[in-house]
């Protein structure tokens, strides 16, 4: 492999159920570019009573108006592990700016907050796909790409990706995460998908497909 896409489920999730149905499902899959599906620590869950389950960070209410700063000490942690999956794949000879992050649900929100709001990634990933998600309205991460920007860095490509028809994470407070983020000066493209809920489609993992084979290309040819 010459290039990694690493992929974070949603909540609830196994990591190694999660890849074998993305593959098959969908055909999520590259000649040279290695899928890495990374397993969520189990942690207590306040959205479940306190439950142990297997999440990226914890969530006190399914709202963009719940506060994001109780999940800050999370999304510096699992940032860190993220980290520390990517630089593995570094150490086998591939490079950071070969490696694109992305993932569905709370994985897409983590891998948003990792690709955008850490430094050392948002200035070298090939690019960040997010899937059925949203960040909250208090949310730092417009604020630190804007500051990215200003002192002339660059921030990754991403393309968010959204059902029209999702009962649980709504369109609007996904478009309003995309509008923030592209306000901030995030070269971001955002596409939605009539009938579908809080899932994933075959014209949606096409379309992250087409993203992946793209972004590594501008990579290659020194675009990005």
């Amino acid at each position: 492999a010459d290039s990694a896409v690493i992929f974070l489920h949603g909540a609830y999730a196994r990591s190694e159920g999660f890849g074998h149905w993305v593959e098959t499902a969908f055909g999520f899959r590259f000649p040279r570019t290695e899928v890495v599906y990374p397993q969520a620590p189990e942690r207590e869950y306040t959205l479940t009573g306190g439950t142990s389950e297997r999440v990226w960070f914890d969530r006190t209410s399914l709202t963009p108006g719940a506060s994001e700063k109780p999940m800050v000490m999370d999304i510096a942690k699992v940032t860190d592990e993220i980290k520390a999956i990517i630089a593995k794949e570094v150490s086998r000879g591939i490079p950071l700016n070969r490696i694109v992050l992305g993932g569905f649900s709370q994985g897409a929100a983590m891998a948003l907050q990792a690709g955008l709001g850490d430094e050392e990634l948002a200035q070298n990933l090939a690019g960040v796909f997010a899937m059925s998600a949203f960040l909250a309205e208090d949310s730092a991460l417009p604020r630190k790409v804007e500051y990215f920007r200003t002192q002339g860095m660059r921030v990754p490509p991403v393309l968010q990706l959204h059902g029209d028809s999702d009962p649980r994470v709504r369109l609007q407070w996904a478009e309003n995460s995309a509008y923030r983020l592209s306000n901030a000066g995030t070269p971001i493209q955002f596409k939605s998908y009539e009938g579908l809920s809080h899932d994933v489609s075959l014209p949606e993992m096409i379309d992250v497909h087409n993203f992946v084979v793209s972004v590594l290309a501008a990579n290659a040819a020194g675009i990005n």
